[in-house]
């Protein structure tokens, strides 16, 4: 306790506990609900590209509504935006428990319905990192974003093999239900939470539009590390994150096992994601950000390239506490770091902007990965996909050597060599922010490039 101690100061504040126990049963339920369709699809298809499709169906809204919600962030509070998603996601797995009740799950029911929910998680899924990262101080900012990936270790163990179980004792009722009841939880203790002040208060912010897209990119272009933890993104969202939709694969094809085994394998990969959120902070601390980053991404490789050679449940439940832990901390250490970088008005677009990338190319490499598995089997598509994440970590590494100094001080400000980043006027560009006044409220922006490290020591900010 004493070493990983200071990633632990941040559960003494009774607000950031409520909302990790809501952020629990909001991942739980969604974890449950994605269980339960995916395994009735597979039985009733017996296609790895239909559940593919229905992996694609959940991640397709966030290219539709992430930077809306990334700006609903930034110009209202967040909180509100979260709670009026979760309301109605609650709605959604309603609808879907109704029609588990007429025996009515088809695929294209299922991918509607799968559909349906993700919108109103691409609006929730943004604003809740957001939230956390102002609800606490900034010095509890690390702490805070990397104990937050609890929630996905907790959802997959609870969803994962409750869900298993709940399904092969009682049907997708009984899994949908305990779902729709986890949602209703999460939405309750997110109406408990306190009200946070609009970050972004310029003029003409009371609208989306082409403008907060253009702020956004334009922001990302003159920052060198936020370029970088994008193309990582797109290389991971490709290839090493397709494990998503090969589970079900490997589970029924090389494990020769049913829903239970999925249920296991998903929730060996929740041991993992919560393992990884333990020990984020204390080894980002240790090791510096940016080889966090690269160091997770390259973990996560070797053991999806290692559970493509696998035929074992054991070691397979093993492979994927592994590849999760390195998945969790290097995404979460990139959410974290972009925190960072961001001036505090813009945080939701720019997050967003990593977010869109991200899980636009994802749908990409899912559906790849899913033709590639009836085709050539589930190993081989894990094997080559593993390969080609590590190259593109080696490129990046070549390419932007700077990348392993980059870093996150104890006040949660982004540093490179021991140097703060300096974060530039982030909304220039945009017509509706006076000139001078682009980073008013900001500390410690200036006209520099973003990414560049300015010439006070780390004592002086």
């Amino acid at each position: 306790m004493r070493a990983f101690g200071g990633g632990f100061g941040v559960l003494r504040d009774p607000r950031y506990r409520r909302f990790l126990a809501g952020a629990i049963f909001y991942s739980v339920a969604l974890w449950s609900f994605q269980t339960v369709m995916v395994w009735t699809t597979l039985e009733r298809t017996g296609s790895a590209a239909a559940v593919s499709l229905l992996t694609v169906c959940v991640t397709l809204p966030t290219l539709i509504f992430t930077m809306a919600a990334g700006t609903l962030a930034d110009r209202r509070d967040p909180r509100n935006v979260v709670l009026i998603s979760q309301s109605c996601a609650v709605a959604c797995v309603g609808l879907a428990l109704a029609a588990a009740l007429t025996n009515g799950i088809s695929l294209p029911v299922a991918a509607l319905l799968i559909f349906v929910t993700g919108c109103f998680d691409a609006f929730s899924s943004v604003p809740s990192i957001v939230y956390v990262g102002r609800l606490v101080d900034p010095k509890l900012m690390a702490s805070a974003v990397g104990l937050s990936g609890l929630q996905y270790g907790a959802g997959r163990i609870g969803g994962g093999i409750v869900a298993g179980v709940a399904f092969q004792m009682g049907g997708p009722v009984a899994g949908l239900f305990i779902s729709v009841t986890a949602l209703g939880m999460s939405a309750l203790i997110v109406s408990t939470l306190p009200h946070l002040p609009r970050a972004d208060d310029t003029a003409g912010a009371g609208r989306f539009g082409l403008d907060d897209v253009r702020v956004a990119v334009g922001w990302v272009r003159r920052s060198p590390p936020s370029i970088a933890i994008i193309v990582l993104g797109l290389a991971a969202a490709t290839f090493v994150y397709s494990y998503f939709s090969l589970m079900p694969i490997f589970a029924r094809d090389v494990i020769k096992g049913g829903s239970v085994a999925l249920g296991v394998l998903t929730s060996s990969g929740g041991v993992g994601v919560v393992v990884g959120a333990l020990v984020i902070d204390a080894v980002g601390r240790r090791a510096g950000r940016g080889r966090t980053i690269l160091g997770g991404l390259a973990l996560a490789s070797v053991a999806f390239i290692a559970l493509g050679m696998s035929q074992v449940l054991p070691l397979s439940m093993a492979l994927m506490v592994v590849l999760t832990a390195g998945l969790g901390m290097y995404r979460v250490t990139c959410q974290l770091v972009l925190q960072a970088l961001a001036p505090a008005r813009i945080r939701g677009r720019v997050l967003a902007t990593f977010e869109l990338t991200f899980w636009g190319i994802f749908s990409i490499g899912t559906l790849a990965a899913g033709a590639l598995a009836d085709a050539y089997g589930a190993g081989a598509v894990a094997i080559t996909f593993g390969v080609a994440t590590l190259v593109c970590v080696g490129l990046v590494l070549a390419f932007y050597r700077s990348f392993v100094r980059l870093d996150v001080n104890r006040e949660g400000r982004a540093m490179l060599g021991g140097s703060l980043i300096t974060e530039g006027p982030p909304a220039a560009a945009s017509p509706a922010t006076p000139a001078g006044e682009a980073d008013a409220g900001d500390p410690g922006a200036s006209s520099s490039p973003p990414g560049t490290p300015t010439a006070r020591s780390p004592a002086a900010s």
